[in-house]
């Protein structure tokens, strides 16, 4: 878990969900604290993100 200070010190978590012969990361992100607007528009990077890197 870490914290990210330039949203509003959320809370990032990842771990790898499954087992050895299917895994897949998780990765939860707790923005409470932003406004809705920005909070949605991280969400779809975020999205894009993990798809870019993991699909």
């Amino acid at each position: 878990m870490a914290c990210v200070d330039n949203l509003n010190s959320a809370m990032i978590f990842v771990e790898m969900e499954g087992n050895k012969e299917r895994a897949r990361p998780a990765l939860w992100l707790s923005t409470y604290g932003l406004e809705a607007r920005a909070s949605t528009e991280l969400a779809g990077r975020m999205q894009k993100l993990y798809d870019a890197a993991l699909t």
